[in-house]
């Protein structure tokens, strides 16, 4: 099955960046030789610029409303269709945090320094952010509203990313930024409840004192922090600078929602606004929406290697001297692309797709060929159902010296007897894996058959010469 992925463009700069995107996602499919297809929403969203021109306040909220409610449809559609990501252009904040607020949305970034890293966890559901507006003559009243059960799941979310962040080693600070002392000591009571619970060393902190700790005593190797967006949109640029080395302007990030009907539904973005004053000028800076069609390309499309070559085809372009206006160059934002497509060619494919996303199989153990020297493992990612991996151990076909693995089964005699040994049982590197038993009864059941009495029973996850085998796994319990 083909991976599809979203595309939401909005007005100002949206639809010059959305064509580098659609250019930079396609083409590092087609060096991957890996299918992709991209659904657009029909509907073009709103900026705040756009928004102004188009009337009074009451005109503006009705306009707002209608992009988040178009918004949130698209993004429930594509969830129940099965597709797990979609990038994004920037659209009204105001009508993008309605449907943050109505999906349970978190930002996820991460912030690296010379042997440190900051794992920031945006809380995009709660807080001033996410609240709705009421309109009286002279007045706007915002409301919002704050849960124990909305705050258990995103520290449930932060813990787990950290986990798949840091996966041999555990955070050394978790840290929470809220202005609590608002909220009459009741977040306090549910953050020191559910950290009891979880068994977790939860700091939680006024935003002024994780500056101020931050300042003063930087990062240690390994930091969580989870935040209010009122303390963590603000410092986020200061944390670039501080500890990330690197422009705002080209940076993308991940939105990962949590409500139920969309649960893992990933949209990326690029951190930079929708820049109106640059629009229809060819003039936008390419860099964060190029660096999401690689991230993209890379957790989700199945071309491993793309972050590495992108950022290192940037490096590239960079030493050359070209780039937008706003980092100093004289080039457009189509010769950019152009640019960096020309040397991602001139670089090849980084290498060969390590998984593709998970589709149904009717035959266990797939295709049984002879195949080229060497062993090759994909992870094959199953939304919610855990991960597949499939094993390829494959041999050259040589002539018999004495040993003719495979007996009497099938594959040995089609062969003729020309295949070497089995390779040796092989792990997977950093996962614990445990098979599921249906799949492994049914692999230890076919595996006789299919490789004769000249092979261990039970090869499920081993491999075998020749054979590709295709074996199911869940995660052992944390």
């Amino acid at each position: 099955m083909t991976p599809v992925v979203g595309l939401a463009v909005g007005r100002g700069t949206g639809p010059e960046l959305a064509s580098a995107f659609e250019r930079v996602l396609l083409t590092l499919a087609e060096m991957n030789s890996v299918g992709v297809r991209i659904e657009r929403s029909p509907r073009r969203y709103h900026s705040y610029v756009s928004l102004r021109d188009e009337g009074d306040a009451e005109r503006i909220r009705g306009l707002t409303h209608e992009d988040a409610e178009h918004y949130e449809e698209f993004c429930r559609t594509q969830a129940q269709l099965g597709t797990r990501v979609i990038f994004r252009t920037a659209i009204n904040a105001q009508s993008l945090y309605l449907v943050r607020q109505r999906l349970h949305a978190v930002k996820v970034d991460l912030i690296a320094d010379q042997g440190t890293s900051l794992l920031l966890v945006r809380d995009q559901t709660q807080g001033f952010y996410s609240g709705e507006n009421t309109h009286t003559p002279g007045a706007v009243q915002r409301t919002m509203t704050f849960s124990k059960e909305t705050t258990e799941t995103i520290i449930r979310f932060a813990l787990r990313r950290a986990r798949r962040q840091w996966p041999d080693e555990s955070a050394d600070r978790i840290v929470m930024a809220y202005k609590f002392h608002l909220l009459d000591g009741a977040l306090g009571e549910w953050v020191a409840e559910i950290a009891g619970r979880l068994g977790v060393d939860i700091g939680l902190f006024q935003p002024d004192t994780v500056n101020r700790n931050l300042i003063e005593q930087g990062l240690p190797g390994r930091t969580l922090v989870i935040a209010g967006n009122e303390w963590a949109d603000i410092m986020h640029v200061v944390l670039l600078d501080r500890f990330g080395f690197e422009r705002q302007e080209n940076r993308c990030t991940e939105n990962v929602y949590l409500h139920p009907d969309v649960e893992g539904l990933v949209e990326y973005q690029t951190v930079h606004g929708s820049a109106d004053d640059l629009a229809g000028r060819d003039r936008v800076n390419p860099v964060a929406t190029i660096r999401a069609a690689s991230a993209i390309a890379e957790e989700h499309v199945g071309c491993q290697g793309a972050v590495a070559a992108v950022d290192g085809a940037l490096a590239a372009l960079l030493d050359r001297g070209v780039s937008t206006p706003d980092l100093g160059g004289r080039h457009s934002t189509t010769e950019v692309v152009d640019a960096l497509l020309e040397e991602l060619g001139a670089r090849g494919p980084p290498v060969r797709p390590r998984w593709r996303p998970w589709r149904p199989r009717n035959d266990l153990l797939g295709r049984h060929r002879a195949g080229r020297h060497g062993h090759a493992e994909r992870l094959l990612r199953r939304p919610g159902r855990g991960v597949a991996v499939r094993w390829e151990a494959r041999r050259p076909q040589r002539r018999d010296h004495g040993h003719r693995p495979g007996g009497g089964g099938r594959e040995g005699a089609r062969n003729g007897g020309r295949l070497r040994a089995p390779p040796r049982r092989r792990g997977v590197p950093g996962a614990e894996l445990a098979p599921e038993e249906s799949a492994a009864g049914q692999a230890d059941q076919v595996s006789g058959r299919l490789l004769g009495s000249g092979f261990p029973r039970g090869l499920t996850g081993t491999g075998g010469p020749c054979l590709h085998q295709t074996s199911l796994f869940r995660r052992l319990p944390q």
